[in-house]
C-alpha cells in the first residue's frame, strides 16, 4: 500500500519558544507540577537508594532522543536506557534521587516535544460517497487533460482520505494522548454542543485553489469548501477548537496564523516518494478544473487522527485512524 501522508503545510510555520523550566538544583521537588505528579506516581524504590521508572516511547523518537542521552544522563545524576533502534521495549531511567529521576523523565518529554516527529492530528473526515466518486472523476480527467506537464497519479491524495485538517500534535506518550481525547470531548460540551445547536453542518466542495502564488510551482491543489445554509459556523467551529487545544498547552500556537485554513488536500507535492520533487505545474488544473464541482454531504464528527508513521500497513488505504472522535450531530 502507497501511504499516503496528510497535508500538513501549516507543520512546516509551526514555531515554538518553549524552554526547559526546569529547576537547576539536584532536587526538583520545589517545582513540582501536575504532570511531575503524574511521572512520580511510576517511580518505584527497587533497592535501597535507587529509583527507578519504566515508559513506553513510540521508535519514531528514538533518534531525536539519543542525541542528547549523555547529556540527560549527566545533567540529572541518573542512568537512561533506550531500546536499540529496530528492538522494541521500555525507556529505563535509574538514579539516586526520585526527582532527578522525573527531571530525566521531563528532559526527555521536553525532546520529543520540540524535536520530535508529528504524531496526532485534528481532523474532519470529508470522504463521503459523493465527494469520493466526483473526486476520482477530478482526477481521471486531471490526468487525461494534463499528463505532458509533468502530472501523475501519485500526486493525488486517496479518495479514503479526504478530510479538512484542524492542527496537528506531538503526543509522546500515553498520558499525553489521555489529555488529548479528553480535551477534545470537553470540546464537545463546550464549543460543539453550544455552537452547533442541532444545526445539521451541510457542507459543499466546489472550486480548486492552491498553495503558493505561482501557479507553476505549487506544492498542494485543494478543494475549497463552505456550509452554503451557515457560511461562518464552520470556520468558527474550527478555530474555537483549535484555539481550545492551544489554551491546554497541548497543541503548538501558530505565529501569523489567526484563522484555520481550510481546505482539502486533493494533490500535493509531498506524496511522491523516493523524489525530491518539492513542488509541481498545476497551470493547467487550475485553467481548464478551477470550478469543479465536487458535490455536497454532511459532516458528521471530528477525529483525533493517527499519522500514517504511527499505524503499520494493512494493506488496504482507508481513512486515518483515530485515536478518539467525537460527533457533530
Amino acid at each position: 500500500m502507497e501511504v499516503l501522508e496528510p497535508d500538513f503545510e501549516a507543520h512546516n510555520n509551526l514555531a515554538s519558544n518553549e524552554k526547559d523550566s526546569e529547576c537547576n538544583t539536584n532536587s526538583g521537588a520545589e517545582c513540582f507540577d501536575k504532570e511531575d505528579e503524574d511521572f512520580l506516581v511510576n517511580v518505584v524504590e527497587v533497592e535501597e537508594g535507587k529509583w527507578k521508572t519504566c515508559f513506553h516511547v513510540d521508535n519514531i523518537f528514538y533518534k531525536c532522543i539519543r542525541k542528547t542521552i549523555e547529556r540527560i544522563k549527566s545533567e540529572t545524576e541518573t542512568d537512561v536506557s533506550v531500546p536499540g533502534r529496530k528492538q522494541k521495549g521500555d525507556i529505563v531511567i535509574i538514579g539516586a534521587d526520585k526527582f532527578n529521576v522525573v527531571r530525566a523523565r521531563k528532559r526527555i518529554k521536553l525532546i520529543q516535544k520540540t524535536e520530535g516527529p508529528l504524531t496526532h492530528f485534528l481532523s474532519i473526515p470529508i470522504n463521503n460517497e459523493t465527494f469520493q466518486q466526483n473526486f476520482l472523476i477530478f482526477k481521471d480527467k486531471v490526468l487525461e487533460s494534463c499528463h505532458e506537464t509533468g502530472i501523475n497519479e501519485s500526486l493525488f491524495q486517496s479518495e479514503h482520505r479526504l478530510h479538512l485538517t484542524l492542527g496537528v500534535l506531538i503526543l509522546c506518550d500515553d498520558i499525553d494522548k489521555s489529555e488529548a481525547c479528553r480535551i477534545l470531548e470537553e470540546c464537545k460540551v463546550n464549543i460543539v454542543n453550544p455552537l452547533l445547536s442541532e444545526k445539521s453542518l451541510l457542507l459543499e466542495m466546489s472550486g480548486i485553489g492552491h498553495m503558493k502564488t505561482n501557479p507553476a510551482k505549487v506544492t498542494v491543489v485543494y478543494g475549497k469548501v463552505l456550509l452554503p445554509e451557515n457560511p461562518e459556523i464552520l470556520q468558527q467551529l474550527v478555530d474555537s477548537i483549535v484555539k481550545y487545544f492551544m489554551d491546554k498547552g497541548i497543541m503548538r500556537k501558530q505565529r501569523n496564523r489567526v484563522n484555520v485554513k481550510l481546505h482539502v488536500t486533493l494533490m500535493n507535492a509531498s506524496f511522491i516518494r523516493g523524489k525530491r520533487i518539492r513542488t509541481f505545474d498545476a497551470t493547467e488544473i487550475i485553467k481548464n478544473f478551477g470550478d469543479f464541482y465536487f458535490g455536497k454531504a454532511f459532516i458528521e464528527r471530528i477525529d483525533l487522527s493517527l499519522m500514517p508513521s504511527m499505524t503499520p500497513s494493512t494493506g488496504k488505504c482507508s481513512y486515518y485512524e483515530a485515536a478518539s472522535s467525537i460527533s457533530l450531530a
